[in-house]
């Protein structure tokens, strides 16, 4: 099956700048919401970020 937009033309190297583009922004889109949800926990009181190693390891030994 023939690629629909070959990358040595004008219009397929456009089309491909194009995916890219979106493809970025729908990146910073999400690294955008969530950094404002991480925001919003913290500012509830919540612990967003991961735990400790050492906590871990007792989470872990607990189900043990």
């Amino acid at each position: 099956m023939p690629e629909r937009h070959p990358r040595n033309t004008p219009e397929g190297r456009f089309a491909e700048t194009i995916f890219a583009a979106q493809g970025e922004l729908e990146r910073e889109h999400n690294r955008h919401q969530t950094l404002q949800k991480m925001r919003a926990r913290i500012e509830k009181g919540y612990w967003v970020f991961s735990a400790a190693i050492a906590i871990s390891a007792v989470v872990s030994m607990a189900n043990f």
